[in-house]
């Protein structure tokens, strides 16, 4: 039900019984106190855009809240875009199996859980006063239960945060019912289980209510997956109101079985703040596995298996004389990044919004997606992706592709707080700087090449701190000769700081289609090989590919 759906059944006729102004619905009488013994008129309104609705007669009604408790007071069920009718829970099977898992009846329908079928538990993912989600949960006796959610759903929180009190967030719906068993009104559940990435794209979409909540319990599943989101949660919400629980068991439920309700009460009024980050023994460092390193891969064959690909809380640097091909050859690791499911944050300080789209495009759609029409007397090439292609290539990358203003971000100080920004609330993992000589550094000390250090070791820290990447594209002094890593214009610190150089080199100035570029690894930190890559330039689709590569490559809009 919308909002001019509610006041034409509850208010009455519009002109005649209310009217909007301001984009608000104002009524002529308070459908909950009809404007008390005097009749006072256009007391109550209701917003169309936050749809949060009041009556200003505060002494004698008052009432206030949001649209989801409005149509809660009214009977109504809030705006469902999916054509499925759920029913409400009364299926003995449903019923016996919530009772083996130490959850009521009751709570389970107090936690507004529904039924598809006599075998199928649904939980309603609300957003912004309407479903924009359901998650089903079939029982199947002697087998694991199967879970799957509606097709086009939006992934967010199952449950409802209240900003005023302590949070616990929890792994799984049973997990969800058994805390709401225990007394805690106040938890919502990952809608797809632990994970990183689109999995945590819940988080982004409640960031606003999150910060406003003062401590947040997390209470995720006590093995690896369980143990990695809820490292990646304490980055993004802020450590310094994040607690955990800690226990023998798996997770809430398994506590609820075991140890019934006060057990898990119990479990939960122990939380213990999370631990301090910057400080610990050595002994207790990660045992290091570089074949299990997270890295995002340049998909170029031979370049991976040097490096490792682009290691998640490392930086590098990438340089070239002009030409030589290297910002296109980071759009192409972009591209591929986005096939591998991460998200990217560009700060481009040379080219417009539109440009850089256009390059990207081109590397994502390949030369078999691409029309081409040479030059002709008078006018240009033109090289465009195929019309009928463009919708499903943005459709697959649309929110996976992030750029900062570089006129409003040239500052450092000011580009780095938003590259934090930008991870706490979309959960990046790949942030590219084109290019460092575009970044204003007024903002520093008077010493050029000390300002220079500090982004570096800033843009490292952040790396570390995050376990992200940070790309940073530099330009090399003029020569003629052969560059290499002393030829960087500006601070040796540069690539002092990063862990991995990279340096783009044209071998002649012949045309790049030819098998003369290759890809030097100046700096290797990690694994210490450094060697050349040959490759060749496709220049139709803008895409480098070497031995064992396939410039024909298909991304995953293209499958």
């Amino acid at each position: 039900m919308t909002p001019l759906q509610f006041a034409e059944k509850y208010i009455g006729g519009k002109d005649k019984d209310w009217y909007i102004k301001n984009e608000e619905i104002v009524a002529e009488h308070c459908p909950f106190c009809d404007g008390g013994e005097r009749k006072d008129k256009y007391t109550f309104a209701l917003n169309l855009n936050s749809k949060a609705y009041n009556c200003k007669r505060e002494a004698n009604c008052g009432e206030s809240g949001s649209y989801f408790k409005l149509l809660k007071y009214f009977g109504e069920d809030i705006e469902n875009k999916f054509q499925v009718k759920l029913g409400e829970l009364k299926s003995k099977t449903l019923i016996d199996y919530l009772k083996s898992r130490g959850i009521t009846l009751d709570t389970a329908r107090v936690a507004g859980v529904k039924q598809k079928s006599n075998n199928t538990l649904a939980f309603e993912m609300i957003h912004n006063y309407e479903i924009v989600g359901i998650k089903y949960r079939q029982v199947k006796l002697n087998e694991k239960d199967m879970c799957y959610k509606e097709k086009d759903g939006l992934d967010v929180f199952i449950g409802n945060i209240n900003t005023s009190e302590d949070l616990i967030i929890v792994e799984g719906e049973m997990d969800y019912l058994s805390v709401k068993e225990a007394g805690f009104s106040n938890v919502i559940s990952l809608p797809s289980g632990a994970g990183s990435g689109k999995k945590l794209d819940c988080v982004t979409r409640a960031y606003r209510h999150l910060e406003k909540v003062k401590d947040i319990i997390l209470f995720l599943d006590n093995d690896e997956p369980g143990r990695q989101t809820k490292e990646e949660l304490i980055n993004r919400l802020d450590a310094t109101k994040c607690w955990e629980i800690k226990t023998k068991y798996k997770d809430a439920n398994e506590i609820l079985m075991n140890e019934g309700k006060q057990g898990l009460i119990d479990a939960i009024q122990s939380k213990t703040r999370v631990k301090l980050k910057d400080v610990d023994f050595l002994v207790n460092a990660k045992s290091l596995d570089l074949k299990k390193l997270p890295s995002i891969k340049t998909r170029l064959i031979e370049l991976d298996q040097i490096t490792g690909g682009l290691i998640l809380g490392l930086t590098s640097v990438w340089t070239g004389k002009n030409g030589s091909g290297k910002s296109t050859l980071l759009n192409q690791i972009i591209a591929n990044s986005v096939d591998q499911e991460y998200k990217i944050c560009i700060y481009s300080g040379e080219l417009s919004n539109s440009l850089l789209r256009y390059w990207i495009e081109l590397s994502m759609a390949g030369r078999n997606n691409i029309e081409f029409k040479p030059a002709e007397k008078g006018e240009i090439a033109s090289i465009k992706v195929k019309p009928e292609k463009v919708n499903a290539l943005r459709s697959w990358y649309g929110n996976n592709l992030i750029v900062c203003d570089s006129t409003k971000n040239r500052e450092p100080k000011n580009l780095l707080e938003k590259f934090k920004q930008v991870y706490k609330v979309y959960g990046t993992k790949l942030f590219v700087v084109d290019n460092l000589m575009t970044l204003d550094f007024g903002g520093y000390s008077n010493d050029i090449f000390e300002k220079e250090r500090k982004f570096m070791q800033d843009c490292a820290d952040f790396a570390e701190k995050y376990e992200v990447h940070v790309a940073v594209i530099t330009h090399p002094i003029k020569t003629k000769e052969k560059i290499t890593k002393d030829c960087i214009r500006g601070s040796g610190h540069i690539t002092n700081i990063a862990h991995q150089v990279y340096m783009v080199h044209r071998m002649n100035d012949k045309e790049l289609l030819e098998d003369n570029t290759y890809i030097e690894v100046a700096k290797n930190r990690l694994l210490g090989i450094e060697k050349e890559v040959k490759v060749v330039y496709e220049p139709i689709s803008r895409r480098f590919y070497g031995k064992g590569d396939d410039v024909d490559r298909k991304l995953g809009w293209d499958k």
